[in-house]
């Protein structure tokens, strides 16, 4: 018996002894606790975040499939709509060397005229040259306004956009176009200055004694919006007539024609305009490609001919 708890004793103090030894060698390293079974709180917890990470993935998902209801894709979406889209213009490179005089009064309203692009333009240069190619198909079959709108005109939801846009900014839509190209506005100054991102300042015009206003910078609006330019926000260049009277010292240079005095001669008629003509001369051209052709359809009476 007492063999027993002898050897009992040893076996105990050898377990003591390499405890020791090991809490010698890490004294700062806390024991082992005992594993144990996890609580049910602990795992209705864990189980807890586990669905939410699952919620939270499917509902990045179908935002990503519906961005126009998603927080992640209107996050996504923002730089590009930070994007400023600038409509040049030819004034702005005459202004550096201007000094502005004033700012245009804000109560000032003006007149403006929005453009739209015309969609799918490579295959409108396509349409174009063959119209003009004799040897295609399409020679000559031009489209009417209905046909060139449904092809390369604006959509109605860009138009729309622009629109909107327009209203939204406290302008006035003055009228709108079939062909959807262009939007009659009116505004105030100041509601043009916000809505473009400019201001309106007047200067010296360079070689008419008069001012101009124009805007201090390129006109911008978001990228999103498709707008082509604006017309109206300067009058640099004043719409005037082409038209000029001679007065009576001019002489009249005698024109290039080979009728009477160098004026022109009706040498060809068309048959449509004038189905029965007694002339000098018979002769009909019917074909824009200069061949001339005899008229078939109705009577000609050729009277003098030399």
């Amino acid at each position: 018996m007492n063999g027993f708890w002898r050897s009992a004793c040893v076996r105990r103090n050898a377990v003591t002894f390499r405890g020791s030894r090991l809490f010698s060698r890490f004294p700062n390293r806390p024991p082992k606790p005992l594993p144990t079974s996890p609580a049910l709180g602990d795992v209705q917890s864990k189980s807890a975040k586990l669905c939410t990470f699952v919620v939270c993935v499917l509902a990045g998902f179908l935002g990503f499939l519906t961005p126009q209801s998603s927080l992640l894709a209107q996050i996504v979406s923002q730089p590009q709509n930070a994007i400023a889209h600038v409509l040049h213009s030819r004034v702005h490179a005459i202004l550096p060397g201007l000094t502005p005089s004033g700012r245009l009064p804000a109560t000032n309203r003006l007149n403006l005229v929005i453009g739209l692009p015309v969609r799918n333009r490579a295959d409108l240069e396509i349409v174009l040259k063959q119209l003009y190619d004799p040897a295609s198909t399409n020679f000559e079959h031009f489209l009417t306004p209905a046909q060139f709108t449904a092809k390369f005109g604006p959509t109605l939801a860009d138009y729309q956009a622009v629109i909107t846009f327009a209203r939204t900014n406290a302008f006035r839509v003055v009228r709108t176009y079939d062909s959807r190209k262009i939007v009659d506005v009116s505004a105030t100054v100041s509601d043009i200055e916000k809505a473009f991102h400019v201001t309106l300042r007047m200067y010296q015009h360079p070689t008419e004694a008069r001012q101009f206003y124009a805007p201090d910078v390129e006109a911008s609006v978001d990228a999103m919006l498709p707008i082509l330019d604006v017309s109206g926000l300067d009058n640099y260049v004043l719409p005037h007539s082409m038209a000029h009277l001679k007065t009576k010292t001019e002489t009249v240079e005698p024109a290039t024609g080979s009728g009477p005095g160098g004026n022109y001669r009706g040498l060809r008629w068309t048959p449509k305009i004038r189905p029965l003509v007694k002339l000098d001369f018979c002769r009909f051209a019917v074909d824009k490609k200069e061949q001339t052709y005899e008229s078939k359809t109705e009577t000609t009476q050729c009277g003098l001919q030399g």
